[in-house]
């Protein structure tokens, strides 16, 4: 096996960083088709595709990064990179080490690879992204704020995961994605799944971390994301494609959920 180099700094062109206390934040941009030798970083990272796409190889894992993937890197992960054919922008934070040491007495979540592909920690994540061009003086508290809640919703994501759920309650989940822009009712999937609808609303519940509205508004978002960063579609389409009655309730649902309109979302990732 290759032995991974050593780097002390990230490569690609260097659009923005800003340093704080306790981390940093950048975005980086990366040319076409670029193939990055196996490598290694001292400390944990944490990062989001903007635009573009590559492959990655660390460890015995692969995985395909395309836009609103988010990654987190632990310290010492010897990976690959191999871009696609598109020029590619990341946005990364850095940890440092006090601050890596306090986040461990909470969580193990960057200690070890884990990829959010979408969900609420990407949506965060671009948040993230969006307050880290503030400059007015809560800045600071903005942005390490919302990286503590990307830490805790990813480390809930994870703990999900891996917990085994009852196989009445993964048809449920299963029928939600399935049928995202027109659910049945809770006393259908209750039906369907042969329990009261007060347990499965509770069990649901203590499970997803919210109720079955919620996660369904959190899918139609999610999906959105998706077409917003890889497609030409209008926002109309979107709203409508991801389930939404008309584009007022899908822009209200979508900054509440992400902190950004649609628009801005799409601004965002195609910035570059």
């Amino acid at each position: 096996m290759l032995r991974a180099s050593r780097q002390t700094a990230f490569a690609g062109e260097k659009l923005q960083r800003r340093e704080f206390s306790g981390f940093a934040l950048a975005e980086t941009a990366y040319p076409a088709n670029l193939k990055m030798p196996r490598h290694a970083h001292d400390l944990a990272y944490i990062t989001l595709v903007l635009q573009g796409g590559y492959d990655e190889i660390a460890g015995n894992q692969a995985r395909n990064c395309h836009p609103a993937t988010l990654v987190f890197h632990p310290p010492d992960e010897a990976h690959a990179i191999e871009f696609h054919q598109q020029p590619v922008r990341i946005f990364r934070v850095e940890t440092k080490p006090h601050w890596l040491e306090h986040i461990r007495q909470h969580t193990a979540i960057l200690d070890k690879q884990s990829v959010f592909a979408g969900g609420t920690a990407a949506q965060l994540a671009m948040r993230l992204y969006q307050e880290s061009h503030a400059t007015d003086a809560a800045a600071a508290l903005t942005l390490e704020g919302l990286l503590l809640e990307i830490i805790s919703t990813a480390t809930r994501q994870t703990a999900q995961r891996e917990t085994r759920l009852p196989y009445w309650l993964q048809q449920v989940r299963d029928c939600l994605h399935a049928q995202m822009t027109a659910p049945p009712t809770l006393e259908t999937l209750a039906q369907q799944a042969q329990v009261h609808p007060v347990y499965l609303a509770r069990e649901f519940r203590r499970h997803f971390h919210c109720t079955v509205g919620e996660y369904v508004r959190r899918l139609r978002i999610e999906h959105a994301c998706q077409q917003i960063t890889t497609s030409q579609q209008s926002l109309a389409d979107i709203a409508q494609t991801a389930g939404f009655y008309d584009q007022s309730h899908f822009s209200r649902t979508f900054k509440r959920i992400t902190g950004m309109t649609p628009a801005g979302f799409r601004a965002a990732a195609q910035k570059g």
